[in-house]
């Protein structure tokens, strides 16, 4: 099971999608991938930032470009600073999908 929190960025009004269970599958990109279909997601690029064992993909959707964090410490952000709506349809999409579970999260924590 995938589990996934939509809560705002440390310090920041911005919403992002914070994976905690899932990607450290192999398949983790591809099922993400399968679940976004009804939005046409397309990865466009990567960066691998290994100063900070993180790899950084560029994605294209039927509502814009966001990007999608992965880390060596099983951790993944899907982030889009200027456009949040494909923050929020992502939350919804996977919120409907039985392979990922939401976490409740109080944005409190984040400020």
């Amino acid at each position: 099971m995938n589990k996934f929190r939509l809560r705002p960025a440390y310090g920041s009004k911005e919403l992002l999608i914070e994976f905690t269970s899932g990607p450290e599958k192999s398949n983790f990109i591809s099922n993400l991938e399968k679940a976004l279909y009804s939005i046409n997601v397309k990865i466009i690029g990567s960066k691998d930032l290994w100063i900070n064992d993180e790899m950084l993909l560029e994605a294209n959707c039927d509502l814009g470009t966001f990007s999608i964090s992965i880390d060596t410490w099983g951790l993944a952000f899907i982030m889009s600073e200027k456009n949040q709506k494909v923050i929020t349809e992502i939350d919804f999409i996977l919120n409907e999908n039985q392979d990922y579970e939401k976490e409740a999260v109080d944005f409190e924590n984040y400020k």
